[in-house]
């Protein structure tokens, strides 16, 4: 069998060794992992997760009267944090997740890149992806990197006709570098011709797939004074997995603009209940994965785009099934 990440993890080793640009990225600060994406999907090739971002300043989550905009209700202070991944004793900084089997059947053909490869190969697409997520690593390793503008700003989006050409650029960089072969060759082929020839495609992945380590809030152990506080308003308890917990319910009848799925819980259902309500549903937020867009040729309007949403990814319904059936378990493992 042929371990994909493996062998895209010895590829980017020797991409930033031959390429000046990416030279500052040490390959030992990533981790390389496989994740679910279908050819007959759209959707993204690969991605590139930062974990060394340090911790976000303390803030908290608030609710405004919409007629006296006064705060009226707040969650306690908490911190957003960058999970920790290690491998052996070296801890991770970023994370690059390549879709399979959609990677491996790319190709240059009427796509985006095929305008900067002219004549070449189409395996040629994959080694643009590479390259791609490699130059999204900020130099100074403090996140994404920014992009630029010609006015000396930088623009809001990672992505831009500039970013594509310099990719590019280095992609002609490490082909004219001359690589061994054997460091690239495994691009050549699709998914199946793959397993034809190895027996079979593994990789590294998470056991909780689709879920996979993301940045997370923590509540502050020594809660800071705030001036939005009163008497009139009330301070929901925050847990480490991302929600908050309602102490005081609210009267939905006197205040309708203030109804919320929480405070609706809280009427109703023990507080503890609720707390693991909540905490199901932060999971299945967590564990929700993509949803492709699907083209659909329409011939006779060459004019209109149509695409259609697939939900199949999800073989255990959509988002807001999965949510109302975490309640109905976490009711039934709590009463």
């Amino acid at each position: 069998m042929i371990n994909y990440t493996e062998r895209l993890t010895l590829l980017m080793q020797d991409i930033v060794a031959r390429v000046p640009t990416l030279s500052f990225i040490d390959p030992a600060d990533l981790l390389v992992f496989a994740r679910a994406g279908r050819s007959t999907a759209e959707g993204a090739f690969a991605t590139c997760h930062c974990l060394s971002l340090p911790a976000s300043e303390p803030g908290y989550y608030f609710w405004r009267d919409r007629t006296t905009h006064r705060i009226t209700r707040r969650s306690e202070w908490f911190v957003t944090k960058s999970p920790v991944v290690t491998v052996g004793t070296r801890r991770i900084k970023y994370m690059l997740s390549f879709s399979l089997p959609r990677f491996c059947d790319q190709s240059l053909d009427r796509s985006r890149k095929e305008r900067f490869y002219p004549g070449a190969e189409p395996w040629v697409a994959k080694l643009d992806t590479v390259v791609h997520e490699l130059y999204h690593i900020d130099p100074e390793l403090a996140g994404i990197r920014r992009i630029e503008k010609e006015d000396g700003t930088y623009s809001a989006n990672c992505h831009g006709h500039a970013f594509f050409e310099q990719v590019a650029d280095m992609v002609h960089t490490y082909v004219a570098s001359g690589p061994a072969p054997d460091m690239f060759d495994f691009l050549r082929d699709d998914f199946k011709t793959l397993e034809a020839k190895h027996g079979g495609v593994v990789g590294t992945s998470f056991r909780t797939f689709p879920s996979f380590p993301q940045r997370y809030i923590e509540r502050l152990a020594e809660q800071l004074p705030c001036d939005a506080d009163s008497d009139q308003c009330t301070v929901d308890k925050c847990n480490n997995s991302g929600s908050c917990v309602f102490s005081n319910p609210l009267d939905c009848e006197d205040d309708p603009e203030q109804t919320s799925l929480q405070s609706v819980f809280e009427e109703t259902l023990p507080e503890r209940l609720v707390t693991r309500c909540l905490e199901q549903i932060q999971a299945d937020f967590c564990r929700s994965s993509d949803t492709h867009l699907l083209p659909v040729p329409l011939p006779t309007f060459p004019g209109i785009r149509l695409y259609l949403k697939d939900e199949s990814c999800h073989v255990t319904g959509s988002l807001k099934q999965r949510l109302a059936r975490s309640l109905r378990r976490a009711r039934r493992t709590t009463t």
